[in-house]
């Protein structure tokens, strides 16, 4: 092919070095000039002195720097520091349960919702699957639990019939919200609240359906919404306490916590009969547990296939839904080679920086750590390009998560 030499422009050049620059630059978001260009407008609006520039820039920006230190002490005004967020999640009413109800507690008001309500009412099992996730949060129904129980071992071991430990868990799970109504009903249990009994009559089958909700700091929208706009606000991770048995007659099972991930098909706002109220998410959620559901690619990524599904709602046992105040915002690229696999990637909320302060304490408090790809020890570049020696800066290694391979693949300098 002959091409014409008004084929050979700055701009058709330019594209024979994007490689090279992206291997020796890395993402473009950390080297482009926007941010730089973006303050330099702003200083050039400074300039009321055309034969003096630097001198009102100067006096400018002190200036600005002082009024930004005196609106720290101002109230009733709106300033930087209390103006409201891009992602307002102030909530809009707050529980009125009185100071000594444990509901407010286990289920805070948070968020608010930024979309029109619909009237919906749920099936019997969509209900029953919301109002068991609710008791399982209720940490302050944990001894009634127990109670439930000890009772389903004592009825099997009357019957001279032994029962698995996964069994009886499976029974408490699914059962429990029937048992604690018949005993409050009844009045079969001491020490019963106002908020036992709450609970206990369980949420009304009609629910106020959301398009889209603030909390958490991030936006969310469920997937019909999203799939008209060019953003992505439906991913949803969640990290919950799991019980896991090596097998049916383990009697002694491992808790851990476990890493789901899912798309967000339903906002809903579940009433106690106006006691208070609660949002849950309805999601479908990757089946984690299996290798043909979740797995790490070579650069530690993490990879969900979402033709492998579970807990979709369709069985009794089934948990789609979880608290609105759980759920963190990610979202899915997919991926090229593999069909049906999405690469998973954490979004951090808006105005929310990790300010550690190591002077305050000894102990670093426990934080979610991303960990980045394992770094290579050679890179692929054209011969052009002068060798490369990469270089990491440890510091405090006694508090550093640090891979076990990386003094392998460290070239110090």
């Amino acid at each position: 092919m002959i091409f014409p030499p008004s084929f050979f422009t700055i701009m058709v050049h330019l594209t024979i070095h994007l490689t090279e620059e992206v291997k020796l630059g890395g993402p473009v978001q950390f080297r482009w000039m926007y941010p730089i260009e973006r303050i330099f407008g702003r200083f050039k609006s400074y300039v009321r002195n055309r034969a003096q520039p630097e001198g009102s820039i100067c006096e400018q920006y002190i200036a600005d720097e002082c009024l930004t230190f005196c609106s720290m002490y101002l109230d009733d005004v709106e300033t930087r520091f209390n103006r409201i967020r891009r992602v307002d999640d102030h909530p809009v009413v707050e529980h009125d349960l009185g100071p000594e109800s444990e509901i407010p507690h286990s289920f805070p008001f948070l968020g608010r919702p930024v979309s029109a309500s619909r009237l919906d009412t749920l099936s019997p099992i969509e209900r029953q699957q919301a109002h068991r996730y609710i008791l399982v949060n209720s940490s302050f129904l944990d001894d009634y639990r127990k109670v439930f129980k000890s009772e389903l071992s004592r009825s099997q071991l009357r019957r001279r019939k032994r029962g698995h430990v996964i069994d009886i868990d499976q029974h408490v799970h699914i059962h429990f919200s029937q048992w604690l109504k018949q005993k409050v009903e009844k009045n079969g249990l001491g020490g019963m609240s106002d908020d036992m009994r709450c609970l206990a009559a369980g949420p009304s089958s009609k629910v106020l359906n959301f398009s889209a909700y603030n909390i958490n700091g991030f936006k969310f929208r469920i997937i019909e919404r999203d799939q008209d706009l060019k953003t992505q606000n439906s991913g949803i991770f969640v990290s919950a306490e799991t019980i896991s048995y090596a097998s049916s007659r383990d009697i002694n099972p491992r808790s851990g916590n476990v890493s789901y991930y899912g798309k967000l098909t339903e906002i809903l706002e579940l009433n106690y009969y106006d006691s208070f109220r609660v949002v849950l998410f309805k999601c479908k959620w990757v089946d984690t547990r299996d290798a043909r559901g979740f797995k790490k690619d070579q650069f530690g990524h993490s990879m969900v296939n979402f033709s492998r599904l579970i807990h979709t709602g369709s069985g009794e046992e089934d948990e789609p839904y979880v608290l609105a105040s759980q759920a963190r915002l990610v979202y899915y690229v997919e991926d090229p080679q593999e069909k049906d696999w999405s690469v998973v990637v954490h979004v951090q909320p808006r105005d929310l920086y990790d300010m550690e302060d190591p002077t305050s304490s000894d102990e670093i408090p426990p934080q979610v750590v991303i960990e980045d790809p394992p770094i290579q020890s050679s890179m692929t570049i054209s011969d052009n390009v002068s060798d490369i020696r990469l270089v990491r800066q440890i510091e405090d290694l006694e508090s550093s998560q640090i891979p076990s391979d990386l003094y392998d693949n460290m070239e110090y300098v």
